[in-house]
């Protein structure tokens, strides 16, 4: 069984870690979407100081 997902990027700007923090409390609140719980992961970018948090959810 194959399982299709659909990943989405939120860029992350602010105090780090605080902001990630606050992304991935907003993300575990919202029932809206399911997720997959595959390939969740943070991408730092210190040159240009900020995160983004990537996230797959089910189609």
């Amino acid at each position: 069984m194959q399982i299709e997902l659909n990943q989405q990027t939120y860029r992350v700007e602010g105090e780090l870690p605080d902001a990630i923090i606050d992304k991935w409390q907003q993300i575990w609140a919202d029932n809206s979407k399911k997720r997959a719980y595959k390939a969740d992961f943070d991408r730092y970018n210190p040159i240009e100081d900020y995160a983004e948090v990537n996230v797959e959810y089910l189609k």
